[in-house]
């Protein structure tokens, strides 16, 4: 019974931590502070699209941390849900850190993966200076 009830808690807590993933379209591309990134975002609950509208994700973003330039509406492919964006990253952007957000009753975790970021550094792309 102990087994059972550790193997529910510890599927309960996967869940909680990858409700949406952001990951880089290019994934084999290093980002640096100041770059607009396009980028994937992935909700892998799937009773979150129906509440959880782009309008709402724009507002998660922080001029230090991250801001969402463009989002499209949702998208259905083999993958699941997701929406394409423009991100533009901020000199205090972690790719390693979880950040939580509140959407009604709910709290979200969102994690980016599969970004190449170094923070020491600032490159312009010329097509977005």
């Amino acid at each position: 019974m102990k087994l059972i009830a550790l193997i529910l808690l510890s599927l309960m807590s996967l869940q909680s931590w990858g409700q949406i993933e952001i990951t880089p379209i290019d994934p084999g591309v290093t980002v640096f502070p100041g770059d607009v990134v396009e980028a994937k975002i992935q909700i892998l609950d799937d009773s979150l699209v129906n509440s959880l509208r782009p309008a709402q994700i724009r507002k998660w973003g922080d001029p230090q941390i991250f801001l969402f330039m463009t989002l499209t509406p949702w998208q259905k492919d083999s993958s699941g849900w997701h929406i394409q964006s423009k991100i533009v990253l901020g000199p205090t952007f972690t790719a390693d850190r979880t950040y939580t957000f509140q959407v009604k009753d709910q709290s979200l975790e969102v994690r980016f993966k599969g970004w190449m970021w170094n923070p020491q550094g600032q490159q312009l792309d010329p097509k977005y200076d």
